[in-house]
């Protein structure tokens, strides 16, 4: 799971400790001038000096998504200096792009959710307006198959089960090969 916390003061910052440490990856945005107050507990000031420690956590500020993903694989909790949230916007397209364009072909998206219960779910489904299906791992049996840590993660699997692809968070140009992967995947 990924959470995307908008702000990274004192209080965020806390909540975004608490998180972490429950194995929930964490990308935090702020101002590019934040106005905490309790900088020394407060993971925005990686926005100003580069990176900060609070409690044992290393926070590094990231200037985009591609930045994020990669801090992410290393450990550190990525901040961004994007007040808008204008990071959310990728989560768009994998209605867009993926399920409304495939629709109708031999090709099943299944987003599977990773230790949460199917209210949660449910709920999430209902706020964001989505309408396609999504598995449930509340266990996380499945996901400890595949992975220890990181997500989201994308596995392109043929007709015959061979995994084509495999990604791991999101960057736009690797996105994009996802896609072109499953119309090459698509046609034969």
């Amino acid at each position: 799971m990924l959470a995307l916390i908008r702000g990274a003061g004192d209080i965020a910052s806390g909540a975004a400790m608490r998180l972490w440490r429950c194995g929930i990856n964490i990308v935090m945005t702020d101002l590019e001038r934040p106005t905490a107050i309790r900088r020394t507990v407060a993971f925005s000031d990686a926005i100003v000096h580069g990176e900060t420690t609070v409690e044992g956590l290393r926070a590094v500020r990231a200037e985009n998504a591609a930045e994020a993903k990669k801090l992410l694989r290393e450990g550190s909790l990525p901040v961004l200096a994007d007040p808008e949230c204008a990071c959310r916007e990728e989560l768009a397209r994998v209605q867009s792009d993926v399920i409304d364009r495939f629709a109708g072909r031999d090709f099943i998206f299944l987003p599977v959710s990773r230790g949460e219960a199917r209210s949660a779910v449910e709920t999430f489904r209902i706020q964001k307006g989505y309408d396609f299906p999504m598995g449930l791992d509340s266990a996380q049996s499945v996901y400890g198959l595949y992975a220890t840590n990181f997500i989201p993660r994308n596995f392109l699997i043929d007709r015959e089960g061979n995994v084509v692809q495999a990604t791991i968070g999101y960057e736009p140009e690797e996105f994009d090969a996802l896609i072109a992967n499953i119309e090459k995947t698509l046609e034969k």
